[in-house]
């Protein structure tokens, strides 16, 4: 029901943000055919005050139906799953690797989570993409160069052709994975993985697009011969495959970034600079979180194939991404 619930908001929610696109388009044929009266003056100020209402209300509707609510479920998941444990006995954890068993049941979770909370009610939502004309159209309105696209594995497994078309009518350089189509915890997996994320590489830089593979918690959690799963895309795949570092994702699967990110400084042409606080989470802003971002920048300028240092921010606030972007400038 709670899935149900999401998908519902984020349709709601799409639809109120085609309205201002509406408003606009009538606004302008009023202009064009000789100018606005009184009467539609007031119709569009009144217009303008509804957009605003809806969006603010549908967004806070597709907040709580997804976000809030796939923690609530995880916070109850984990509780009982810890209630099960406690009630095995203690010869089945003298057989297992315990180490192994905590590593697979919190990466299924944490995978659980991203995909009720970012995934599936959006796909459910988005009952098709923008067109990529009318993306490209809104960048030049703002005045923003695109950085990169996000694609599922799915879609590329699907049609990878008309992922390649709509990039490049999008007039994007960078197509970049960011997560695999499911939970995957051993290493056998993720080498299968990472061979065919290898092949589609090659496809795409045949087409004159770069190619890479986005970091999240799970793949810097060790699977079950004690590897890392970033480790493992790095091995086996090419030199001029992307190793799109998340930072503050890197350090809530316990591991330093700036570390992770050195080892890998040639391949991350792209990288995610997000703040991550071993107290807060991912409610923090860089400057005052715990990641060493002096050392990531130094990092950053010894690699001069990087070309996009992404500031992003997980609460998707505004006004947090300003705050995280004038910590950098002062930094740097």
């Amino acid at each position: 029901m709670d899935l149900i619930k999401g998908c519902a908001a984020c349709v709601f929610q799409n639809i109120t943000f085609m309205i201002p696109a509406g408003l606009l388009y009538m606004l302008v044929r009023d202009l064009l055919g000789g100018g606005v009266s009184g009467a539609r003056t007031a119709f569009y100020i009144a217009g303008c005050v509804v957009c605003v209402g809806l969006i603010l209300l549908s967004t806070w509707f597709q907040y709580n139906a997804t976000y809030f609510a796939t923690y609530t479920e995880s916070g109850v998941r984990r509780i009982t799953l810890a209630e099960k444990l406690r009630k095995i006995p203690l010869s089945f954890f003298g057989k297992k690797d315990l180490a192994d068993l905590t590593s697979t049941i919190m990466a299924d979770c944490t995978f659980l989570e991203q995909s009720f909370s970012h995934f599936i009610p959006e796909l459910f939502g988005s009952i098709k993409t923008h067109p990529a004309e009318q993306i490209k159209a809104w960048l030049a309105e703002a005045g923003l160069e695109i950085c990169g696209y996000h694609t599922q594995v799915a879609e590329i497994r699907e049609d990878i052709d008309a992922v390649i078309a709509y990039n490049r009518t999008l007039g994007n350089r960078f197509v970049i994975v960011p997560a695999p189509a499911g939970p995957m915890s051993t290493a056998a997996e993720w080498h299968a993985f990472s061979r065919e994320l290898n092949g589609y590489k090659n496809t795409f830089a045949a087409a004159g697009f770069r190619f890479g593979f986005h970091s999240h918690r799970n793949e810097v959690l060790p699977v079950d011969d004690g590897s890392l799963p970033w480790d493992i895309v790095a091995a086996d795949t090419d030199d001029d495959f992307i190793l799109q570092i998340d930072m503050g994702n890197t350090l809530s699967g316990g591991v330093r970034p700036e570390e992770l990110y050195k080892k890998y400084a040639s391949r991350g042409i792209t990288v995610h600079y997000k703040p991550y606080s071993l107290e807060t989470g991912f409610d923090a802003v860089i400057g005052t979180d715990d990641i060493d971002w002096n050392g990531i920048i130094a990092v950053t300028k010894s690699v001069p194939a990087c070309e996009w240092a992404i500031v992003e921010h997980e609460k998707g606030v505004l006004s947090d991404v300003a705050k995280c972007a004038e910590a950098l400038r002062k930094m740097i």
